[in-house]
């Protein structure tokens, strides 16, 4: 007998969005509609939410819009899931951005950046593994 889930008020333990078999309806359905604001940002394991204090992130269904993302995270964008797995997207641009974690309350991304920029003579990203940890 197939088993079947039930999502109600988007409460569901972070284990089932880990699990590859989780729905494709609920992991957008846990990512959608409600902004994203940042927690925490680590660069190559180094503390950088300074740089990205004010960045705020929201999904709608396979479209993005950011802000305070500086150059990592474009104002606005399209995005898919790049597996089956359903841990893994692909924004418009080529980069892939992997789902480490997910809960209704919390949704931790990382992505590979090749490119240390500025902007007015400011720092405006910095390469390396960015880990951003949100939080609703």
């Amino acid at each position: 007998m197939p088993s079947t889930l039930i999502v109600t008020d988007f409460v569901l333990p972070a284990a089932v969005v880990k699990n590859a078999g989780a729905p494709r309806a609920v992991v957008k359905s846990l990512m959608a509609y409600t902004p994203w604001v940042v927690d925490a940002v680590t660069v190559d394991g180094v503390d950088q939410t300074a740089l990205y204090g004010d960045f705020r992130l929201m999904f709608s269904d396979e479209k993005f819009l950011s802000s305070g993302g500086g150059d990592v995270w474009p104002a606005r964008g399209t995005w898919c899931f790049a597996d089956a797995s359903r841990q893994t997207l692909q924004r418009h641009d080529g980069v892939v951005v992997h789902i480490d974690e997910m809960t209704p309350a919390a949704l931790m991304l990382s992505l590979r950046w090749h490119k240390t920029t500025f902007a007015m003579g400011r720092l405006h990203s910095l390469q390396g593994l960015h880990t951003f940890s949100l939080i609703r």
